[in-house]
């Protein structure tokens, strides 16, 4: 089980550190996600795409 911070992920809705205990398979989810936006950005960026 790994920890993870409630405030990184949603820091509109924790003003403070709040952590919880995942498995491996959740934690990897939210990283995989966490990439998949960075890489959607970085596209959006590159090629100058301007999407409303």
């Amino acid at each position: 089980m790994k920890k993870v911070n409630l405030r990184d992920l949603y820091p509109d809705v924790y003003k403070n550190d709040h952590f919880v205990e995942v498995t491996e398979d959740v934690l990897e989810t939210i990283r995989a996600a966490e990439r998949a936006e960075a890489a959607y950005d970085r596209r959006m960026y590159r090629y100058e795409a301007y999407y409303s």
